[in-house]
């Protein structure tokens, strides 16, 4: 499992954390009657050299936020995948991104935005064939950091986390413009090895999360997939900013008792690795993974689960090979998948239909 870290201004101790997909414990192979085994895909070539972090669409477009390249963002059309542009310098003049970001929570936009972590802000943009063209800016308040995404224009979902004991607790509240807490929720993840690193003006909480919680949102209702239990919870979150749970399937197991579980040295399992939520399912990328004494947890075949939004499951797919990320584009019937652990030179292409 690697080890991750975030770095956030100092004024916001509560940090995120990310996790690796490779943990989990097995998954009984619940709801599907079998998995369709999808056509081997197309392999499509990229000659940008990028360390991807995040991806996602934008009408007919994918834009990749890759590390440790001058620009942030790399833009392709789809379903082709051909390379486009990119856009977003990296640096600290008043229209760079000094810490840029994808919220990828939510379904697809018509307006492609991105968030400076740092600066707080985040900008809007209209993706054409040949440029980046922005549109505006926005920014949350000085008040608001850590925001998944707003509501409305009164109540935006914020994610938190807090020191109890030996474990790192992270938990999402509903937030008023002036940062003041509505509700809120602990999700069921489990944070045992932690370390906070300070620094004079950021503090970075490096940690490994265990069943952490994966979030897809659609106009109010918000879907938690966790990656090592099998449960699905399901709230709207009201106008008001409560949260109302609608359903809680699957495993029922309390948090002491997650707690409890050697999650750290499962042999084997199958997680979930990501979420991507659309308008109409939410998509789950699911694998089988083996625990490797040199690399850790070890991905070695890999499955895309739909689901509609009130968490029924729709179709199965294997995709006959291991990935870690994947990026669904619905009107064109594809799912593009690659392995985090390899350098990023392709990305595989498979067609489907629900």
């Amino acid at each position: 499992m690697k080890r991750t870290a975030f770095l956030l201004p100092l004024l916001c101790l509560p940090a995120l954390i990310l996790s690796s997909c490779r943990s989990g414990q097995g998954h009984a192979k619940e709801g599907f009657a079998s998995a369709e085994l999808l056509l081997v895909p197309d392999s499509i070539a990229i000659e940008q050299i990028l360390q991807p972090m995040a991806w996602k669409t934008s009408e007919d477009k994918a834009v990749l936020l890759s590390q440790k390249t001058d620009s942030a963002f790399f833009v392709y059309r789809l379903p082709t995948f051909e390379y486009l542009y990119s856009f977003g310098a990296k640096g600290e003049g008043p229209d760079d991104f000094s810490f840029p970001f994808l919220r990828t929570e939510s379904a697809d936009d018509q307006e492609f935005s991105a968030l400076d972590l740092m600066k707080n802000i985040r900008h809007f943009y209209t993706l054409g064939d040949t440029a980046a063209c922005k549109t505006g800016s926005d920014t949350y308040g000085e008040r608001l950091y850590n925001v998944l995404f707003p509501v409305n224009d009164s109540v935006f979902l914020q994610q938190n986390s807090d020191i109890s004991g030996d474990y790192l607790l992270s938990y999402y509240c509903t937030v008023t413009p002036e940062g003041e807490t509505i509700d809120s929720i602990i999700p069921l993840s489990h944070t045992k090895s932690f370390r906070i690193a300070r620094s004079k003006e950021t503090i970075g909480i490096h940690g490994t999360i265990y069943n952490s919680p994966r979030l897809a949102y659609r106009n109010g209702r918000l879907a938690i997939f966790y990656s090592d239990l099998r449960r699905t919870d399901l709230f709207d979150i009201t106008p008001q900013g409560r949260f109302v749970l609608c359903s809680s399937t699957g495993d029922a197991s309390t948090r002491e008792q997650i707690n409890a579980m050697d999650l750290e040295n499962l042999e084997k399992g199958y997680t979930v690795c990501a979420i991507q939520g659309t308008p109409d399912h939410i998509y789950l990328l699911c694998a089988d993974f083996r625990k490797d004494p040199d690399q850790g947890r070890k991905v070695l075949h890999s499955y895309v689960e739909v689901y509609d939004w009130e968490g029924r499951p729709v179709k199965k797919f294997d995709l006959s090979r291991p990935f870690d990320r994947f990026l669904v584009a619905p009107r064109y019937g594809k799912i593009f998948c690659y392995l985090s652990d390899e350098d990023f030179k392709q990305v595989f292409s498979y067609d489907y239909k629900l």
